[in-house]
């Protein structure tokens, strides 16, 4: 604050600048001048017999008096000191708030004539109030002056640059035409009479002298006559009058203000790369009017630089002084540095985008995943007026972002949802949250707790609590109620508590947004909530996907472009409050839950074995599940399943957002905590006239009704066919396993799988019958069960000509015979198949508690293709729901359970230990636990130990993981592995192998032995079976129990593309991978191709080294040959694969740029003998490596083994198939 913009000082070079840039790389060195201001540095020349009157100098502030301020002007020679009276202080000083050490300008004045100097003489902080002495000038010389200084100059000679003057005492100088006044540029041989000019630069026993007659440079004291430019900031347009046009092509201009008359004391320069055209004198000639657009300042000069070129009008920001932050942008990567990228916006305005805001992932190598060149789209975070950049974000969660932007401390921001990042995390376990244009906000520990570990740099949607602007303070919480971390217990508070408060409101839709909180994601849809007049009128909120229906999977794969904005949600129902924010749900077994039953409103309405209803919020690392009870309470409590066996039971597991039903198991009143347990056997109560399948009939109704909801409400319009209806579709492609189909009506796709329709041959563009199974919303992708109405009508007509009745219709309460044509994890779609019905489509429960959470894929008490009897037991609204026969059986068999005590479980566990190897199958699925990387055996980090049901040791290799896994990440195993250790997962059995593993016997010392000391050493060796797993969706679906189909590939073809892992880091030019435990490979250096090597950092003229495989890290290779190698004493085959992860060409053209890997090196005749991604060899002569044949040699023997490096064809000798 000691200083003032437009404020004038004189100052002293230290260093200059020295940096240099050579071959585009910047060198060592300082882009910028190092200056002072320091008076002692600065007047270091002075002594007391140099000061004169009028002359100007800096002074620093010592102290400050009652009538003014002493100056000291650092002089070595003396203790000299300036007293400044506090009526010659300039007006933009205010005596009270000066500081010690303060730099003025400062002139001296009132001297002694005859050049005696005291001890303290009188100055004054207002220089232009009087020029130099006169007798000083009689005796002047250039050693006399110093910046700042005034003087009166005469005149001498004009020329087109400026004009000559004299100063007194034959002391000459040159005044530049841009620093005279605008008034007299135009004509400067008018310029006759005297003039007042200012010393800009001088220096001690030189000639070098620079003046400026600029009136609002020579107003030394006026700093307001600087800091603007008639009101013209950058960006403005403005009207200028040519000048002159210089003998470069430059443009001078006179501006063009209604409120200047006589002319204004600013003017504008533009140079010829910002004029539109190309010809500037005969667009450009003196007088001519032109709109320009202001880019920059010249603050000395008082010029205005200006553009009139096209697309700098059309540009959002021509500089940092109007850039906007949170302003959408487009940048161009002009460097890649560790910390980020250096980009250039508009090809003019430096800016730099810091590694932690490229994008929401973040990357080890930057280099991997952009390119010079590239254009990002950005959004502006702040203006670095350090070093005179922007910052930038082109983070998509930020970018894509359309919530509120903070960009001030501002009250209203008060209760704004808005995404921030992460900028600085506390030692107190705190973070500080960053916005745009340098707001920041605290976030506490406890609330930062419920994000888990988050690292900087990820951004997190926040709700603003406080905001003090005085002094730029800012208060924020965790804006999604729900989110939280596994070791945070999440508390809500209860939201109006009353018993006139309404159960249920409607609701209606303004959008969707992406919750974005560090590594978490999660999709909501944006509400406007309608609590009515008494509560509030309408709130706004949003709810997450999760909460959408009382399905396990989600009714739409994405909120993105789903719902149509505006759309009505009949019934919502509010969980509780967080932050001001509502929590809402609109599932419909909740809120007939709170229609049925009595409303909780707080702990006094609990009681030990009361059966409650409510969702999942979360799951705790060491207290399980975390239950929220519905009605509003926001009562929250840790439930669990009841089990005694040690193994983890996968059924014994929920999702987060799931309904459930649970039994309050205690209470503790003083402490007010209460437990639940999740049983399904435990937590049932039958109703009148309900049986044990009710739950599950009343599941299936509500999740026919969601989806209806849905497709009503999709973007769009589409109208969507009710489930069950029957349609005609056209055949777009026959498939071996499936039929491409096309529904005319809305020209939507689909598919009907294999046993879904009749075995014949199809024909394309022909007209089927389908009943409709299932949608996936919101892409509108129809799932068909095709029937042959033509075939089935003739055969019907015969057998009634034979005395059968005709096709009934499927009502209520019809018995029918059924196919299963879908099982899902909500629903089993069936699909009649008895001659006396119509074909229609009944629909069956596949869970019947809500507690029950179907596998993935489902697997239960029926699968696609069995033949059953099934009972329709309602409609809703077109669609059939029914039982299957002996689902009663099965669901009370299942709710109505005695609950095993712990003596009977372990009675189990003792009687199954021995059987348990025996029940596991091949190509059957199974339960598994994760243990973690194979260890067993020869360790691999390309697969995953598992153990399955009666300790029976899994593999799990990579390549048989998940399709969707495998794309999506660069190490997959490892992405598995965080995920599922310890848990449980569903695996499918392909097949069974052993293991060797040496192991040492263990000596007990504690007893006697007679084992002698050289049997320490001795090894054994024993086989382990292992069975071998797959998880891969379309393996964990097939019926088909074949070795060929299901097991691992045994054939490979020349050409074919594989996924495979690396074993081993790169070691003698060859990497080792492996696509199954029985197939590993090969990827010869030269074939990892430019993506997979780098340059050297400390050498770029030198080879490409290649990049850091990590194994277990996945990649796709191309195969380019196969060796197999047989064991003789098992008589096994072992397969090994060429692979190369580049297109490789058999022909080599002239002249063009091939990689290559160095694998000999002779010395008679001398030569580099260079192996090609294509198999050929290349041949390297002393006449191919320089045009310096003398040191041709030197270069070839530089050469080193497994290096690659590019070379270019010369030519080719057919008869060996050697390229030179």
């Amino acid at each position: 604050d000691i200083f003032v913009p437009g404020q004038m000082i004189a100052y002293k070079v230290l260093s200059a600048a020295n940096a240099t840039v050579s071959r585009g790389k910047k060198q060592g060195g300082s882009r910028r001048a190092v200056v002072t201001c320091c008076p002692s540095v600065v007047n270091a020349h002075l002594m007391a017999s140099s000061l004169l009157n009028g002359l100007v100098l800096n002074g620093s502030v010592e102290s400050v008096e009652d009538k003014g301020v002493v100056i000291n002007f650092g002089l070595q020679s003396c203790e000299l000191r300036g007293f400044l009276p506090s009526t010659a202080l300039p007006q933009f000083v205010n005596m009270e708030t000066l500081i010690h050490g303060q730099v003025l300008l400062i002139r001296i004045q009132h001297l002694s004539p005859i050049g005696k100097v005291g001890r303290v003489i009188n100055v004054s902080a207002i220089p232009e109030v009087e020029n130099l002495d006169e007798r000083i000038v009689e005796k002047l010389h250039l050693n006399m002056l110093m910046p700042g200084t005034i003087l009166l100059a005469e005149p001498i000679q004009s020329t087109a640059k400026g004009v000559y003057v004299e100063l007194g005492n034959g002391v000459k100088g040159f005044i530049r035409k841009q620093h005279l006044p605008p008034r007299q540029r135009r004509d400067l041989s008018k310029l006759i009479r005297s003039i007042r000019v200012v010393v800009m630069f001088c220096e001690q026993n030189s000639r070098m002298l620079v003046l400026s007659a600029h009136p609002d440079i020579v107003a030394l004291s006026k700093p307001q006559k600087r800091n603007t430019f008639e009101g013209i900031a950058i960006g403005d347009k403005v009207l200028c009058e040519v000048n002159e046009v210089d003998r470069f092509g430059n443009i001078h201009f006179d501006l063009i203000l209604d409120n200047a008359p006589k002319g204004s004391l600013v003017s504008a320069y533009a140079t010829k790369s910002h004029l539109q055209s190309a010809n500037e004198r005969d667009a450009y000639k003196p007088g001519s009017v032109h709109q320009v657009r202001v880019i920059s300042y010249r603050l000395v000069e008082r010029q205005l630089v200006v553009s009139n070129k096209r697309e700098i009008f059309a540009q959002k920001m021509v500089s940092l002084v109007d850039a906007v932050p949170g302003e959408k942008i487009r940048a161009k990567i002009e460097s890649i540095k560790a910390n980020g990228l250096g980009v250039k916006v508009y090809d003019r305005i430096s800016a730099f985008i810091p590694i932690v805001h490229i994008a929401d992932k973040q990357f080890t190598r930057i280099e991997k995943h952009y390119s010079k060149g590239q254009v990002l789209d950005c959004r502006i975070l702040e203006v670095d007026a350090l070093k005179r950049r922007l910052i930038l974000t082109s983070k998509p969660s930020l970018l894509n972002s359309s919530l509120k932007l903070i960009k001030e401390y501002s009250a209203e921001n008060v209760g704004a949802v808005t995404l921030g990042y992460v900028r600085a995390k506390h030692e107190n376990g705190g973070l500080l949250i960053g916005f745009y244009g340098g707001v920041r906000a605290y976030m506490f520990p406890k609330e930062a707790a419920r994000l888990g570990e988050v690292k900087l740099g990820y951004t997190i949607q926040v709700n603003v609590q406080s905001v003090d602007v005085e002094k730029q303070r800012m208060l924020v919480t965790v804006a999604d109620p729900s989110l939280t971390a596994d070791t945070v217990v999440l508390r809500s508070s209860a939201f109006m508590e009353g018993k006139d408060v309404p159960l249920c409101y409607s609701a209606t839709i303004t959008g969707n947004s992406q919750v974005v909180s560090g590594a978490k994601r999660g999709q909501r849809l944006d509400l406007n909530v309608h609590l009515g007049k008494k509560l509030g009128g309408t709130v706004q909120t949003s709810m997450a996907v999760e909460l959408l229906s009382d399905t396990l999977d989600p009714l739409v794969d994405t909120l993105a472009d789903c719902f149509k904005v505006g759309s009505k949600i009949p019934q919502v129902t509010v969980l509780s409050e967080k932050g001001g924010i509502i929590k809402v749900s609109s599932k419909r077994f909740v809120i007939d839950w709170l229609q049925r039953h009595p409303r909780i409103h707080s702990m006094d309405d609990l009681s030990k074995g009361l059966l409650v209803c409510g969702t999942v919020t979360q799951r705790h690392a060491e207290m399980g599940y975390f239950v929220e009870l519905a009605g509003g309470s926001a009562l929250v409590a840790p439930a669990r399943f009841i089990v005694y066996s040690a193994e983890e039971d996968p059924q014994n597991e929920v999702q987060i957002g799931q309904t459930v039903l649970a039994r309050v198991s205690s209470i503790d009143i003083e402490r007010k905590r209460f437990s639940l347990i999740l049983n399904p056997p435990l937590c049932y109560e039958l109703d009148d006239g309900e049986n044990w399948c009710s739950l599950g009939l009343r599941l299936l109704e509500y999740t026919i009704a969601d989806w209806e909801w849905c497709a009503a409400n999709l973007i769009g319009g589409k109208k969507l066919p009710s489930l069950g209806a029957s349609v005609d579709v056209t055949l777009v492609l026959p498939l071996n396993d499936a039929l491409t189909l096309e529904w005319s009506d809305e020209k939507l796709r689909g598919y009907a799988r294999k046993g879904n329709f009749p075995e014949r041959k199809y024909t394309r563009g022909e007209t089927l019958k389908a009943l409709l199974l299932d949608v996936v919303l919101p892409s509108c992708e129809l799932e068909f069960y095709i029937f042959d109405e033509e075939k089935e009508s003739t055969s019907h007509s015969a057998k009634t000509k034979k005395g059968h009745t005709k096709r009934k219709k499927v009502e209520l309460c019809s018995e029918v015979e059924v196919c299963v044509a879908a099982v899902k994890r909500d629903f089993i779609a069936t699909v009649t198949v008895e001659d006396s019905f119509e074909r229609a489509v009944i629909y069956l429960p596949s869970r019947f508690h809500p507690n029950i959470v179907t596998p993935s894929p489902p697997t239960g008490r029926l699968e696609c293709g069995a033949v059953c009897k099934v009972m329709v037991k309602q409609l809703c609204g077109s669609t059939l729901i029914g039982l299957a026969e002996g689902d009663l059986a099965f669901a009370t068999a299942l709710l109505s359970a005695k609950m095993k005590t712990k003596q009977d479980l372990k009675k189990k566990k003792k009687r199954d230990t021995d059987s348990t190897s025996k029940r596991v199958k091949p190509f059957m699925v199974y339960p598994a636990k994760v243990v973690g990387p194979w260890k067993r055996g020869q360790e691999s980090a390309c697969a995953i130990e598992l153990e399955l049901p009666g300790g029976i040791l899994g593999r799990l290799h990579g390549s048989e993981l998940d399709e969707s896994l495998l794309e999506n990440e660069r190490y997959p195993i490892g992405a598995f592995l965080r995920e599922k250790t310890a848990k449980s997962i569903y695996v499918k059995v392909i097949s069974f192998g052993s293991i060797k593993e040496i192991t040492s016997p263990k000596v007990d010392l504690s007893k006697p032995t007679k084992k002698r000391s050289n049997d320490d050493n001795r090894i054994i060796t024993s086989f382990v079976r292992v069975a071998e797993c797959t998880m891969r969706k379309w393996k964990m679906a097939e019926e088909k129990k074949k070795q060929s189909l299901l097991g691992y590939q045994q054939h490979y073809v020349h050409g074919e593309l594989v996924t495979v892992f690396v074993k081993k880091p790169l070691i003698g030019g060859i990497l080792q991978v492996e696509a199954s435990p029985i197939t590993a490979g090969v990827i010869q250096k030269q074939s990892l191709g430019e993506g997979n090597l780098t340059l050297n950092p400390t050498d770029t003229d030198s080879a490409l080294i290649d990049a850091a495989f990590e194994p277990g890290e996945v990649m796709k290779a191309r195969v380019v040959g196969v060796s197999t190698a047989k064991n003789r004493r098992r008589s096994r085959q072992q397969k090994c694969l060429e692979l190369t992860v580049v297109g490789s060409s058999n022909e080599v053209k002239p002249d063009e740029r091939v990689m290559g890997r160095v694998i000999n090196i002779t010395q008679s005749p001398t030569s580099v003998v260079f192996a090609l991604a294509n198999s050929q060899r290349a041949v390297i002569t002393p006449t191919g490596v320089t045009d310096r044949y003398g040191h041709a040699l030197e270069d070839l023997q530089a050469f080193l083994l497994n290096e690659v490096g590019f070379t270019l064809l010369s030519k080719l000798a057919t008869t060996v198939g050697v390229i030179w």
